[in-house]
């Protein structure tokens, strides 16, 4: 059977989100298949530990040596074997339509970029008590590629890419991945994707938002290493 989603994780002593991640994207699978690959950058204890005997559980843990995000999400991207491709951090969820609706969009117009927008909730210990805050700012619609790598550079758990088109640029990037870009390793693939033809739709509705998750933790995205010499939070 092939897959159509590969769902890249990475994550750093976060055990206590990822199993609300993993629940959220079992509730929105649908009749999909997705993998999920999570990426332990180089965890105290390892993740696959710390999260023994909890449920659901990823489908693959790769481990590593602490590299920082934008290596846990390369690494990620070399396992994939979906059709598709989506990088979420270990406090995000996505909402019940999200991957069906963006997949059905991108087969549809032959895209090889969605989005949508994002709502922040509060994360309790299920879903059935993570409530939402507010959503975020409705993203631009994106005129060309350029536009929307250069000018639209959504949160990282916004799009979805198609997976040959995305690791085709990250087999011949402008310039080499950096630690200098972990603390917004989104921004390496938006940068080196801005000169590549791609098409980019934007799908819109409440039920197909990432949902940024709030905690007593510090994000992971906007609070990671500090220019490449800090570890994780």
């Amino acid at each position: 059977m092939s897959t159509d989603l590969s769902i890249v994780i990475p994550t750093f002593n976060r055990a206590d989100t990822v199993p609300l991640v993993l629940a959220s994207i079992e509730e929105a699978r649908g009749g999909l298949a997705v993998e999920t690959i999570l990426v332990d950058d180089g965890s105290t204890p390892p993740a696959a530990e710390a999260l023994r005997g909890r449920t659901p559980a990823p489908g693959r843990i790769i481990r590593q040596d602490n590299q920082g995000l934008l290596f846990a999400r390369l690494a990620g991207l070399r396992e994939a074997l979906g059709e598709f491709v989506l990088f979420l951090d270990s406090d995000d969820l996505v909402a019940p339509q999200k991957l069906r609706r963006q997949i059905a969009a991108m087969r549809e117009q032959n895209a090889d970029v969605s989005y949508t927008d994002s709502t922040r909730v509060q994360l309790g210990t299920s879903l059935a008590d993570t409530t939402p805050i507010a959503a975020e700012a409705p993203l631009p619609v994106a005129e060309d590629a350029a536009d929307f790598f250069i000018r639209v550079q959504p949160p990282p758990h916004s799009p979805v890419f198609r997976t040959d088109w995305l690791r085709a640029i990250v087999a011949r990037p402008l310039f080499a991945p950096s630690a200098a870009y972990n603390p917004v390793a989104e921004i390496w693939f938006y940068h080196i994707a801005s000169v590549h033809a791609a098409k980019v739709i934007k799908v819109t509705g409440a039920d197909t938002h990432a949902l940024i998750g709030q905690h007593a933790g510090a994000r992971i995205t906007g609070n990671w290493e500090d220019g490449g010499s800090r570890r994780w939070p």
